[in-house]
């Protein structure tokens, strides 16, 4: 029977983190609201409990839609059974890049949403609901799964974004809370030109935004909610890495300096490959500077040939060196994708991400140092896995964490220690550093006493860095975790001489432990 009515859609976001809005449902309901859709939104951007959602959401709508992620989607699962049962009349969507992936496995879990919308959303949405309420023709069922119908799917792909998503994760606010939020854009479509093997985004051809309307989206939001943090979310902001890339680039800088925006700042991701050791390339970046870009997280991966070849990155260890010197030259903070461990990684593999780490970030070296490979399913480095044997019995496509079998048992001894004793160590180290250093810099406004520990509080921290660092090389060498006793109770001791400069400011003497 042919239904008219015009369709009430709630869309959910739900997540822990209060900083980031949702891009995809913010683009989604800015879609379907210039088509004349009823759209409202929940931002549940706290812990997520089903009972909690659920008080939430309100009933009497007609279609519910939740972006699923590898950190929600027990919540929506849960949220989705019960809805089905309160609100039977209604339907419920999923949708995202992970529901997406795995469309045909979350219906085998179990998944009771009516409908799984694949690749970006927008159009194949639209249809759907006109197919749901108006009794048009699915144009688009080959980017729709439904329970029964999964077969001869794929994700649709927008060939262009030529509307602005809502604002309503700004309106409201002060724009003191919105200061401390961070807005996500793009400046093309979702696609992606590389071809990391670990990766599970989509490949194609990129098709970008004007720079007028990427600028009307950023002066909006800033003038109107006070926002100031702006993150293109872009596999990489250069894409595909040429000339024309980089002179799109250039022009879209001008553009928002053009604007007359204060105090805006920018980030964004990048290769190493992005950047070449050209005059261009380097004006380019200070030009990035000047626009207000203070930090481009690159892609390094390793800083090891044999690793790089494994992930199938196009950069060498000499280009993830020059990207980051480069950065630094031009005062931009390089921030750094790392995968130190993989089921391939030897101890020479592992030396030379040490030593790669040591010269470029010696803070946070441990951070970088303890992460491991994550194997998503339907992607090069996974089927590579399966061929040779290396997938833990019970691996599911759900897991984020490290679900393989390394080749060699004296690695795996050394990525035990580094994951179950030393990250643990650094982690709450560092907690205590920048807790006592945070101290310090309020009340030194305020306590003239605490002028005199100025670099106090960094020699302690540098001094243990330094003993965590030359442990972890001897730990790589001898691959076994004799010493830790010794290195944890220096670290106490460090910990204790934080401790006491902090109360020290205030005149109080307390004795070390």
């Amino acid at each position: 029977m042919k239904q008219t009515k015009r369709p009430r859609i709630l869309l959910v976001s739900l997540k822990t983190d209060w900083v980031y809005s949702s891009i995809g449902l913010d683009q989604m309901a800015g879609y379907l609201r210039q088509k004349g859709y009823c759209v409202d939104m929940l931002y549940h951007h706290t812990l997520l409990k089903t009972e909690d959602v659920m008080s939430a959401i309100k009933p009497g709508y007609d279609v519910y839609g939740f972006s699923v992620t590898t950190e929600n989607y027990n919540c929506c699962f849960e949220v989705a059974s019960l809805l089905r049962v309160q609100q039977p009349l209604a339907y419920v969507v999923f949708g995202g890049a992970w529901a997406s992936r795995y469309y045909q496995e979350l219906y085998d879990k179990g998944c009771t949403a009516h409908y799984l919308v694949l690749g970006d959303g927008e159009i194949p949405m639209e249809n759907l609901l006109r197919h749901l309420f108006e009794g048009e023709r699915l144009q688009t069922g080959e980017h729709i799964a439904s329970p029964g119908d999964t077969q001869g799917k794929s994700m649709y792909y927008n060939k262009t974004i030529d509307w602005l998503p809502i604002f309503d994760y700004y309106t409201g606010y002060l724009p003191q809370k919105n200061g401390n939020k961070i807005y996500c854009l793009q400046s093309k479509n979702n696609i992606c030109t590389g071809n990391c093997s670990f990766c599970p985004g989509r490949r194609g051809r990129c098709q970008y935004k004007a720079d007028s309307q990427i600028v009307r989206e950023i002066s909006h939001v800033a003038n109107s909610y006070g926002v100031v943090n702006f993150f293109f979310t872009d596999d990489n902001l250069f894409d595909p890495d040429n000339r024309m890339a980089k002179d799109r680039l250039k022009g879209l800088c001008l553009a928002i300096k053009a604007a007359n925006l204060k105090k805006i700042k920018f980030s964004c991701y990048a290769k190493a490959i992005s950047l070449r050791d050209c005059p261009e390339d380097r004006e380019l970046l200070l030009l990035m500077k000047e626009t207000g870009f203070i930090a481009i997280f690159i892609g390094i991966e390793a800083g090891n040939e044999a690793d790089l070849l494994l992930y199938r990155k196009r950069a060498t260890v000499a280009d993830n060196y020059r990207s980051i010197e480069m950065l630094r030259e031009a005062g931009i903070m390089p921030l750094m994708g790392f995968i130190n461990f993989n089921p391939y990684s030897t101890k020479q593999t592992l030396k030379e991400n040490y030593d790669f780490l040591l010269a470029v970030d010696p803070q946070n070296l441990v951070d970088s140092f303890a992460k491991a490979l994550i194997v998503y399913k339907y992607t090069g480095i996974y089927d590579k896995l399966q061929r040779d044997g290396l997938l833990i019995d019970g691996y599911e496509y759900l897991d984020e964490a490290t679900r393989w079998q390394f080749l060699d048992p004296s690695v795996k001894t050394i990525h035990d220690t580094v994951e179950k004793k030393l990250f643990p160590l650094f982690t709450n180290f560092n907690k205590e550093y920048q807790k006592s250093l945070a101290s310090f810099n309020f009340h030194k406004k305020l306590n003239k006493n605490a002028a005199r520990f100025e670099g106090q509080f960094e020699v302690v921290y540098q001094g243990q860095i330094d003993a965590i660092n030359a442990y972890l090389a001897k730990l790589i060498e001898n691959g076994d975790e004799a010493g830790f006793r010794e290195l944890d109770q220096a670290c106490h001791r460090s910990t204790a001489r934080l401790r006491q400069l902090d109360m020290a400011m205030f005149g109080i003497d307390i004795p070390l432990e």
